[in-house]
């Protein structure tokens, strides 16, 4: 599989150990002829956004969804 581009958060590492960096992407990306973008840190009402905490709001809000949805049908 060849991409032509990756987008990583500005805290992301990879690898054995998690030793890989945004550093280590800009070397693979010359040597395998891809471009690498590494997105700032994301602040909401003085917050860090993390993807941790996006997986865990959309499966709060699939899980109030899901509720919702057996309560119309039982009742």
């Amino acid at each position: 599989m060849k991409i032509s581009s990756l987008v990583v958060g500005y805290d992301h590492r990879f690898g054995q150990g998690r030793k890989g960096d945004f550093n280590s992407l800009e070397l693979l990306s010359k040597s395998l002829d891809f471009k690498v973008e590494q997105l700032s840190q994301l602040l909401v009402d003085n917050k860090v956004v993390s993807s941790s905490k996006i997986r865990s709001a959309l499966e709060l809000a699939m899980y109030q969804r899901q509720t919702i949805f057996l309560d119309i049908i039982i009742h």
